[in-house]
């Protein structure tokens, strides 16, 4: 696996130097490892790698991270992590930088989806003059700004290390702005897309559990195969559905394509309020989204809130915290059998009828 210290996975690394034996942080999942070999793409093994290099490791343990990473030394300072930030930015596009739109940000590997929450300052170009309350970035300003991401974000600060405070701003498929992150800021509050609900009707979710015999609930497979977790999901659905039970089956091509950054987002939030929905409703939803990470599954509880979303993982998808574990060598109708058993004892599914 092809990974760096103090940079994104996959990337050249941005300072120190790492060496065999020394343990490793990524961030922002938190995983731990240790180095077990340098390795180079011809020649004998190295016996460290430095600043400036494309290089690769092995490691003593497996651990699953996704691109865009920073992998850090141990006894080092950690770098920030955080879902918001305050940075100088200077807009190069023609449309204005403005709140309300989603753009991607490009920080070494990582691609996260971001919206601009305030302007602090613009520096015009013309009048060479600060000006603060302005409510977009225009063309060739160079601003202050806070940005929101979607899913948090390892950097530094430019004063610590300028590397890996770099960015850049995509918008659709042009490079829109570039700029240096300047520090990480407190989580806000709830954004108005986790507070988002249906109008309904007088019916309570107690008369619906009364009359179908149960609540609804939300059960979420994981796993680095969207097939494979469909089919254990829609076998399940099958199970639950001979119960009595209401239940309904969602995939993810029924959420839209996930191409880039911005389309998996837009996966999570629509899947999100459908689950609120069903769940609402009193209807069972058994959904299966592919590979997905804790930050991932966080916001598709934040989405569901206040119901409540069961995860199932099926292989070796990482540290999701996910309710229950399901190994890859399980064939498809056991595993839904060990599903059916665990949400049953869990109170998710009501005891059959004898």
């Amino acid at each position: 696996m092809p990974i760096s210290s103090r940079a994104s996975a996959c990337g050249p690394q941005a300072s120190s130097r790492i060496r065999p034996g020394e343990d490793i942080v990524f961030l922002p999942s938190g995983k731990r490892s240790t180095v077990k070999t340098i390795e180079a793409l011809s020649g004998p093994r190295p016996d460290e790698a430095y600043a400036g290099q494309a290089t690769g490791l092995t490691l003593d343990t497996q651990v699953y991270t996704k691109p865009g990473e920073l992998m850090v030394r141990a006894d080092q300072p950690a770098p920030l992590v955080a879902d918001r930030l305050r940075a100088n930015v200077f807009w190069m596009a023609t449309a204005p930088l403005v709140r309300g739109r989603r753009y991607v940000l490009r920080m070494g590997a990582a691609r996260v989806p971001v919206e601009l929450e305030s302007v602090l300052s613009v520096l015009d170009s013309q009048e060479l003059q600060s000006v603060t309350g302005a409510a977009q970035v225009e063309r060739h300003d160079v601003a202050e700004v806070v940005f929101r991401s979607t899913r948090p974000v390892a950097f530094d600060a430019a004063e610590t290390l300028e590397p890996t405070s770099r960015f850049v701003v995509v918008a659709g498929f042009d490079t829109a702005g570039c700029g240096i992150a300047l520090e990480a800021l407190p989580e806000a509050a709830a954004s108005a897309d986790g507070e988002r609900r249906f109008s309904v009707g007088d019916v309570t979710e107690e008369q619906r559990a009364a009359r179908y015999g149960h609540a609804g609930k939300a059960v979420v497979f994981v796993g680095e195969s969207a097939e494979d977790a469909h089919a254990v999901a829609a076998a399940l659905e099958r199970r639950i559905f001979d119960l009595g039970v209401h239940s309904y089956c969602l995939g993810a091509t029924d959420l839209g394509e996930d191409k880039d950054v911005l389309g998996r987002e837009a996966q999570i939030v629509r899947l999100g309020e459908i689950a609120w929905a069903l769940t609402d409703a009193g209807i069972v939803l058994v959904a299966a989204l592919g590979d997905m990470d804790r930050f991932d599954l966080d916001r598709l509880r934040t989405l569901a809130a206040p119901h409540e979303v069961f995860v199932i993982g099926r292989g070796d998808g990482g540290d999701l915290g996910a309710d229950l574990d399901l190994p890859a060598s399980l064939a498809t109708e056991d595993a839904a059998a060990a599903a059916l058993r665990a949400l049953t004892a869990a109170g998710v599914l009501p005891e059959p009828a004898a």
